[in-house]
């Protein structure tokens, strides 16, 4: 599935490579610098909007949640529980972290963390992203179709 996102990194793609082609051509006709001015502050301009996204989702990507990464004091401030009670937690509900329309794979203390992460701060998914390593939108519906069901 391709999402509205992607078409737009596509076209954007598609832009530079246009833009590219004008500036070289600039370049090969032995142009002045104040002829390319604009194409090639363009071109630049067009670069940097297709950096923040991808810049962003690797960021998000990288990361791999692992409770037990947590020293005790951030656990404590993060889930208000330390991290080996999370995993104990996790495995005395026999929770099931089972979601086969969005193909998620997600472990049981993860599901448990997210939760325990929404307890303990009323901050935003966006917030949350880099620490579970998945966008807010998976973030949300992990939790409410895992809790609220």
């Amino acid at each position: 599935m391709v999402t509205q996102k992607d078409m737009a990194i596509g076209v954007l793609r598609c832009r530079r490579a246009r833009l590219r082609r004008t500036v070289r051509a600039h370049f090969v006709l032995d142009h002045d610098l104040v002829d390319m001015h604009h194409a090639a502050r363009v071109y630049l301009q067009v670069g940097a909007l297709i950096r923040r996204p991808v810049s962003r989702a690797g960021r998000v990507g990288k990361v791999t949640f692992n409770v037990n990464v947590f020293s005790a004091q951030e656990s404590l401030s993060s889930f208000r529980c330390l991290p080996s009670d999370v995993g104990r937690l996790a495995a005395a509900l026999h929770l099931d972290a089972d979601f086969p329309l969005r193909r998620y794979q997600v472990e049981a203390t993860e599901c448990l963390a997210i939760l325990l992460r929404r307890l303990a701060s009323p901050a935003r998914w966006a917030d949350r992203e880099v620490m579970f390593g998945r966008c807010r939108s998976s973030l949300s519906e992990i939790f409410f179709a895992r809790w609220t069901a």
